[in-house]
Formats: structure tokens, C-alpha cells, sequence
């Protein structure tokens, strides 16, 4: 990283200079020390307790995708496959919505759970928005059972 780092605008000074370093080629253990004691906040943390699963929305992104703190391994616990309807509950309202692999796999407008490309799962809307369905909001606790 740059000599003095400033203390607003650590995308330059810290990671552009890391990243540079491995686009030359460089391994991560030329440019720094391993990190083993990270921890995980709270907040991406799920629990699954009598058959349900409980977390939290993470994310809203600008699709309308509704971004929850389960992971597929948390799905996998809870014995979720896909095809099947999960009974998501967002605050004090319950939905049933069909797990799938694609959005493309409902009809246009229908709230599906799938997998994003982060790996959790997400509820979302084929060609829709999902947060003007659900009312979901960066924060809001989550609770999800297979039907």
C-alpha cells in the first residue's frame, strides 16, 4: 500500500496498490501477511432452529432483488431442493415462493428464491421488482421453511 494512507479513501491508497501488485503476478503472500483471526459480523450470520431458518435481509440491489443472509449450505441444512416452495416471511407476512436455479423458471412477475452470484440466497421477481412486492428493507428480519 502507498506510504501514508489516507483515512477516507482506502480504495486508492490500500487496495488499487494490492491489486496492482497481483496484476503483475505477484501471490498474496508477497504483498502481505495471511489474516486468520477475521471475524464474521452478526449481522451475516443465520441459525437454523426447528426446521426454519432465521437471518436477515442484507441487501436491496437496484434489480428489486431481495439479498438474505442465507447461504446455498444453509438451504442444503435445511433440506431445501430445488422446485420446491419455501414459506419466506418478511416482518408479520408470509409468502410461499418456489425455489429455483433461474429467474427464468417462474412466470414474468412471479417472486422466485434462488442462489445469486454471491451465494446467498435471494428472493426476486422475474422481470419484476420483488422489494415493491415484498416491503423487504435492508435490515428486516427473515425467517424461511420448506412447505
Amino acid at each position: 500500500m502507498l506510504p501514508s494512507v489516507s483515512k477516507t479513501f482506502h480504495g486508492r491508497d490500500v487496495f488499487a496498490p494490492v491489486a496492482a501488485n497481483f496484476a503483475k503476478g505477484r501471490l498474496p503472500s508477497d504483498v502481505g501477511l495471511e489474516i486468520g483471526d477475521y471475524c464474521v459480523p452478526s449481522y451475516a450470520k443465520s441459525a437454523l432452529k426447528a426446521n426454519s431458518l432465521f437471518g436477515e435481509v442484507l441487501h436491496v440491489d437496484d434489480f428489486g432483488n431481495v439479498i438474505t443472509s442465507f447461504s446455498e449450505e444453509n438451504l442444503d441444512k435445511l433440506g431445501a431442493e430445488r422446485g420446491v416452495s419455501l414459506r419466506v416471511r418478511f416482518g408479520r407476512k408470509t409468502w410461499l415462493i418456489r425455489y429455483c436455479s433461474a429467474y427464468g423458471e417462474v412466470d414474468v412477475g412471479e417472486l422466485v428464491a434462488v442462489i445469486g452470484s454471491h451465494g446467498f440466497l435471494e428472493i426476486a421477481a422475474n422481470q419484476s421488482s420483488a422489494v415493491e412486492k415484498l416491503r423487504a428493507k435492508t435490515g428486516m428480519n427473515v425467517q424461511v421453511s420448506v412447505t
